[in-house]
Formats: structure tokens, sequence, C-alpha cells
């Protein structure tokens, strides 16, 4: 071989690592089934948290409204019905999407046998979901072809449309997990992805109104951290996501104009810096996490191998048929078709003592 085809057989090697170093940084690497489950569940159990919290924000807020704005209106003489529709029709919104979404995750999450009452409760979260796209027609949308107007109005809609597609799936899972007793993973990644569009839309609209009124965009980088962080994505996917919710949200606010008010939330380079300097930080932290509940992912799979197969024949152990053998008899099926074998090895121990251990396990 001489060395021109030797140079090019090396710069392709060369560019095969390369990639390949790429595609396992941007998590474009088959992952295992285990540890897809790992990540799945860790992205149920992160949402679970993360709806309690939003519930409880969102009552907070309610009862801010109320207090601040609600009770003062209706005492005037305004419609209560409209009164409370303007001011707080967002936070019930969420509150419904959130209740919805934590009573999937801890249903998901639970051992517990999906039961009847759990399919009714799901079922009506569900439906509740759906049919709030009804009261689209009570909901205020602002007038003009001003950048604002259009972009409410827009994230209004979408945020209805999410939600009635976040009840249609929750009614899907449901009947489909009563019906077949096993949990239809569609569904439940579904479930995720619409929750988290409604998060970041959400955050885009509350943040985009902040921004206007002079306050800091604190909900748009609180959804960003949710959805980027605590729901562990794909590194390539979270990069993705995250790229075109910055930015996006950075064509917005650059395109806001009003007379006497100076662009103060990005004011000079510096401000562009720190802010895609947070997007970069941001993306990090969400490749570091990935790798992190990947790793946590194989070292489960390895001791959940050693605690149910032996470690000299890599056959499954004696752990491993209790746990069959206890789910069979938990089913209550029929037990015609099964056989228990029991095989036991006569003067083992004395083979052993003879020959040794490393003998022993040569037998077994």
């Amino acid at each position: 071989m001489d060395n021109n085809t030797k140079s090019k057989s090396t710069f392709k090697s060369l560019i095969l690592r390369v990639l390949a170093f790429l595609a396992k940084i941007f998590g474009f690497t088959k992952l295992t089934s285990h540890e897809k489950q790992c990540l799945h569940t860790s992205n149920i159990k992160s949402s679970s948290y993360m709806t309690f919290i939003i519930i409880m924000l969102e009552l907070w807020l309610i009862a801010r409204q109320t207090r601040k704005y609600i009770i003062p209106l209706i005492n005037s003489g305004e419609d209560p019905f409209h009164t409370i529709f303007l001011y707080c029709s967002i936070f019930i919104l969420f509150i419904i999407i959130s209740v919805g979404v934590m009573l999937f995750c801890l249903f998901t999450i639970s051992e517990k046998k999906f039961s009847k009452g759990r399919f009714i409760t799901l079922l009506i979260c569900g439906a509740i979901c759906t049919l709030w796209v009804l009261m689209l027609k009570f909901e205020y949308f602002r007038t003009g072809d001003s950048l604002k107007a259009v972009l409410m109005n827009t994230l209004v809609i979408i945020m209805y449309i999410c939600t009635s597609l976040l009840g249609l799936v929750l009614i899907a899972y449901s009947i489909t997990r009563y019906k077949n007793k096993e949990p239809i993973k569609l569904f439940e990644h579904l479930i995720i992805i619409i929750f988290s569009t409604i998060c970041l839309a959400f955050g885009v609209r509350v943040s985009y109104n902040d921004y206007i009124g002079g306050k800091e965009i604190i909900c748009f980088l609180t959804m960003a951290i949710y959805v980027g962080c605590l729901l562990i994505y794909r590194p390539y996917i979270s990069l993705l996501m995250l790229g075109v919710y910055f930015l996006g949200f950075l064509k917005i606010v650059q395109t806001f104009e009003k007379e006497g008010v100076a662009n103060f939330f990005l004011q000079g380079e510096g401000d562009y810096i720190n802010y895609i300097t947070f997007l970069v930080s941001l993306c990090t932290i969400c490749f570091t996490m990935y790798y992190g509940r990947l790793s946590e992912a194989k070292k489960e799979m390895v001791l959940g191998t050693l605690a149910k197969y032996d470690e000299i024949t890599d056959l499954p152990n004696f752990k491993y048929f209790t746990d069959k053998a206890r789910i069979k008899l938990l089913a209550k099926e029929e037990y015609d078709n099964y056989y228990f074998l029991f095989i036991n090895v006569r003067n083992f121990k004395a083979y052993n003592e003879k020959r040794g251990f490393v003998a022993g396990n040569e037998l077994l």
C-alpha cells in the first residue's frame, strides 16, 4: 500500500472517529430499552413535581388577581363571570392542565393497579381539558395588527389547541390503560411533549407582557429551565428546542416598538452576550444531566442483572424465579401449563473440596 492510500485511509478513519464522537456527544447513539425507560420515568417524575409547583403558584396568582382587580371591579358593578375570566382565564387554564398531567404522572409512577376509580378520574380530567376549548369564545382577544396583538392572540389559540389535544390524549391513555392493563408509551410521550409546549407558550406570553411593562422575563426563564433541565431529552433535541425558544423570543423583543419606550431588555452588545451565554450554559446543563441520568441507568442495568442472574452461569437465579412466580400467582392465571422443575447436583460440595472452587465453577 503506497503512502497516498495510507493517508486517505488514515484521514477516513479520523473522520469516522470524529463523527462517532459527535454522535455520542449530541445523543444520536442507540439506547437500550432499559436506558430509554429510565429517562422516560425520570421525565414523568419531574413533571409530577413541576405540575404541583405550578398549581400552587397559579392558585396564589388567582388569589392575588382576585384581591387586586376582581373584587373591586365586581363591587363597582362589573359582570362577575367576564371579570373573573378576563383576569384569571390563563391561570385557570394552566391549573386544569397541571392537574390532569399531575394525576397522569402519579398513576403512571404508582405500581398499583390502574383501577376503575383512576380510570374515571383521568377520563374526567381529559374531558375537561378537551371541552375547555369551548371557552375560547369568552377569551379576550386584542384588536389591531400590531405585533403584540398578533403574538398574544396566537399564543392564546396555541394554548387552547394544545389543551384540547392534551385532553384527547389523556382520554385515549386512560381507556387503553384500563382495557389493556399496560401503559401505551406513545401516549405517555405525547402528554409530556404537549405539556412542555404549553409551558413554553405560557412563558413567552407572560414574559412578553412583563417585558412591555418594564419587568423581568422571569417566567420565560423559569419555563426554559423546567423544560430544558428537568425534562431529560436527547442532547440534540434539547439544543434544538432551547435554541428555537431563546432565539425566537429574542426576535420578538427586538421587533417591539412603542413610542417613548427604549429597548431596555437588550441595551448593548454586553446584554446580547449575556443572553446567549445563558442559553449556552442551559444547554450545557442539559447535556450534563442527560449523561448523568444515562450513567445511572447503565449502573442500574448492571446491578439489576447481577441481582437476578447468576454471575457464573448467566442463568436466572432464585430471586428471578420468585419474582416471576409472584407475578403469575397475583395474576390468578390457570396453572395447568406451568411446571416446577428442581435440579440438584449430588456431592457437589465434595467435588468443590477435592478439585477447588475454580473447577467447581467450570463444572457449573
